[in-house]
């Protein structure tokens, strides 16, 4: 035998995998349930590769392809949800299966809990809202877009992308109708062309009306003209009725005279998100009924400590401290008994007593009939006690001996990898001591100087994205010494100009600049510029923005420079007359590059006693991040090993009980994916666990505005009303206390919907209200 065919068969597994290349399921916004907070595809894949492994990342559309989720592609297929699974793919995960792929789940239960897909790819539909893509009940096709509104919303229902659009310009809109049920009668329950500025402001809608009466599948169609300052549009089918389902198919938006559908999938044909958890089904995971063959589970409280097995003694598990673990008071593990009499359990940790069997990770060899030569992996099962680190090290580990068993890798090569493993791993999970340092200054979050008597107003509420920066990071230069430069921001217009009368107020004086007067009037602050390519401004409102995070680092290094940024397109230089301070373009590739540099060079000179985590690319915080010389990241929910451990690295930095200002979640302006209206991030959930791990707190303030300002305005007091006599108790009666919040963050309450719901309101005193 030649060496090179020795060395051909060495890499031959099931159905002739060539190769041991490892699939991750990596669909946005899929729903996890009783998956690790840190069960993140792209640090699995991290971790594969560091280890020597091929690893690709694939969506729920691939798994749906047979020619690219097959066993002889990939020899693992990993499934970081835990519990949740799409079940539209559930046959693939079967034929995968039987052909000998393995499964590895690192948490949870496997393939408990079926998820389907309700959203529509190009079309957007509001969180937490009733309805979805429906098959089976379409105008044609297979799909249609069921609407219904159960929750007394004012109105619900999908709309496409933007569009652009001339003013002036006839379109016709319209699509096929149903419904079986009257509708309360609604003016606005129509089929509407939404018409949007060149801000993104919405300045008005029309459209055909939906009947009130049930209707068969009824088209309609309205010729419409674009509106005065019309820049974009989008359809957008409006119920406001509470009752009845309506039916939505076969849309369309053409200008008059054509007949190109401008509409992407306008019959819902094609699905995407917008996914739905149905529950616990305990059908999936079975070796009979067609199942998947992973395995049921059994549920044990207070089952005793845990155990590293003689096979997760040779895997490098026996080295994690297991006995700093305290004993979970419940755990969810395999149930062998679940498993044909064939198939081998080979457990790598186990809790409580032996004769137990409790294995939360434990590798399945199937020699059964149906799944024969394939092997599992169960990471943890649902014991959340065993933590993110340690887990990195089973699931890993354990897909390297899963390799080993089936021959696909060598003995010499699964040790190989388990030492750069554990080299990739080294130091992960230690304790950090936080920093000792005393605030500079007596307040928990820094204050400016009391504003001067008069404060110039420069309106930037048309700004490009670019001049609302520099202004503001401007404003918080000007801004350091006493308040005198106050914003009108794009979105935010008509709050800023409300506060501005509170602040007239109370005493000061205003006068309006232009732009141009303002860079007259305060430009001489700054001693130079800081340049970046004006083409990652097209990255805002996109889902993943990776070179928008430089905003970011431009933003800190103007507050330890002095410095405004310029914006350059191609080919463009810096004005001879401005020093430049630093060049970012070209200097980093990925966010964790930018990150991790402004951590080593910027970092000793910014504040160590506040924190913000911002969505680069808006700039309402920027003049007091930059007055204040805040540290300002952003990092998404899918992060690497290498991102996870710069994230913790920046908490651990600063004492405790910092405040961190900003917000984890954001949504976005001028969203492009119809499908993802808010911003890939941390996530509320995840980040307020990981600022507590780390003795810090949250202060939501991402929309806020002009804080450089309206922190330096002295508090007034409280004036309440006199308090009457109180009333004599009576059992017979039901009493009402009456409780308004001013909401959960500085955003809520300066600049949403607290002035304009309930401050601003005719109604406000007339009623006694906590």
């Amino acid at each position: 035998m030649g060496l090179l065919l020795a060395i051909g068969l060495v890499f031959l597994g099931a159905e002739g995998v060539t190769a041991p290349k490892i699939a991750i399921f990596a669909e946005p916004d899929f729903p996890y349930y009783m998956a690790a907070p840190t069960d993140s595809p792209r640090a699995y894949q991290e971790l594969f590769q560091e280890a020597g492994l091929e690893a690709e990342l694939i969506t729920f559309a691939d798994l749906l392809r047979p020619e690219e989720f097959n066993a002889r592609k990939y020899a693992v297929y990993v499934h970081p949800c835990g519990n949740t699974f799409p079940v539209e793919a559930f046959g693939a995960l079967v034929d995968f299966h039987e052909a000998g792929g393995s499964i590895v789940v690192p948490s949870g239960v496997p393939f408990c809990h079926p998820c389907v897909a309700r959203g529509a790819a190009s079309w957007a539909f509001g969180s937490g809202a009733d309805g979805g893509r429906v098959v089976g009940q379409a105008h044609s096709g297979a799909a249609a877009f069921e609407v219904y509104n159960p929750r007394g919303r004012d109105w619900t229902g999908p709309n496409s992308p933007r569009l652009g659009v001339r003013p002036g310009e006839k379109y016709v809109v319209g699509g096929w109708v149903k419904h079986d049920e009257e509708f309360t009668p609604h003016d606005n329950t129509r089929i509407f062309l939404r018409f949007f500025d060149t801000q993104g402001r919405f300045i008005g809608q029309q459209g055909p009306r939906i009947p009130d009466k049930p209707c068969d599948w009824t088209e309609l169609k309205m010729e419409v003209t674009a509106m005065p300052g019309a820049a974009t549009a989008d359809v957008s089918p409006q119920l406001w009725a509470q009752e009845g389902r309506l039916l939505l198919d076969d849309l369309f938006l053409y200008v008059a005279d054509e007949s190109v559908n401008l509409i992407a999938n306008s019959s819902f044909e094609e699905a995407a998100g917008g996914w739905h958890d149905l529950g616990h089904r305990d059908v999936y995971q079975r070796h009979d009924q067609g199942g998947l063959g992973t395995g049921g589970f059994v549920t044990v409280t207070k089952p005793g400590g845990f155990q590293v097995t003689s096979l997760g003694e040779a895997l490098g598990l026996g080295a994690l401290a297991w006995g700093q673990l305290a004993p979970p008071d419940l755990v969810q593990t395999l149930d062998v008994t679940s498993l044909p009499p064939e198939d081998e359990v080979r457990p790598l940790v186990s809790v409580g007593q032996p004769a137990a069997n409790l294995y939360p990770s434990v590798i399945i060899a199937h020699h059964c009939p149906r799944f024969n030569g394939a092997y599992d992996l169960w990471g943890r099962g649902n014991c959340p006690a065993i933590d993110s680190w340690r887990l990195f090290r089973i699931t890993v580990a354990g897909t390297i001996e899963i390799l080993r068993l089936r021959s696909l890798i060598s003995d010499g090569e699964a040790k190989a990898m388990l030492a750069r493993l554990e080299h990739a791993l080294a130091g992960a999970g230690t304790t950090v001591v936080p920093v000792s340092e005393p605030r500079p200054y007596e307040t928990i979050w820094p204050r400016s100087q009391r504003p001067a008597d008069t404060i110039f107003v420069c309106d930037l509420s048309k700004a490009d994205p670019a001049e609302e920066f520099a202004l503001t990071v401007l404003q918080g230069l000007v801004n350091r010494e006493q308040p005198r430069l106050y914003i009108v921001h794009t979105r935010y217009d008509k709050q800023d100009r409300q506060w501005l009368d509170e602040l007239r107020f109370e005493g000061l004086n205003t006068e309006q600049i232009s732009p141009q007067e303002a860079w007259q009037k305060f430009g001489a602050t700054a001693k130079g510029v800081v340049l970046y390519d004006r083409e990652v401004l097209k990255e805002i409102g996109a889902f993943r923005a990776e070179r928008l995070n430089v905003t970011n680092v431009v933003l800190m290094l103007c507050a330890v420079n002095d410095a405004v940024p310029l914006a350059l397109g191609a080919g463009e230089k810096a004005p001879a007359d401005r020093a430049v301070i630093f060049d970012t373009r070209g200097r980093w590739h990925t966010p964790l590059e930018m990150y991790q540099w402004a951590y080593e060079n910027l970092w000793p000179k910014m504040n160590h006693h506040i924190l913000a985590s911002l969505y680069p690319g808006i700039f309402y915080l920027t003049d007091y991040l930059v007055q204040h010389r805040v540290f300002t990241f952003w990092f998404g929910g899918d992060r690497t090993i290498k991102e996870q451990r710069l994230l913790e690295r920046i908490l651990a930095s600063t004492p405790p009980n910092t405040p961190i200002i900003g917000w984890w979640f954001c949504w976005m302006p001028n969203v492009q994916d119809p499908n993802h209206a808010a911003a890939d991030c941390v996530g509320e959930g995840e980040g307020v666990r990981l600022g507590s791990t780390y003795a810090k707190f949250l202060t939501v303030s991402h929309e806020a505005t002009n804080l450089s300002v309206h922190s330096g305005m002295p508090p007034l007091g409280y004036r309440h009303k006199p308090i009457s006599q109180p009333t004599t108790l009576d059992p017979s009666n039901v009493y009402y206390a009456f409780i308004i919040s001013d909401g959960d963050n500085l955003g809520e309450a300066l600049m949403m919907r607290f002035r304009e719901f309930w401050w601003d309101t005719p109604e406000r005193g007339k009623v006694p209200m906590g």
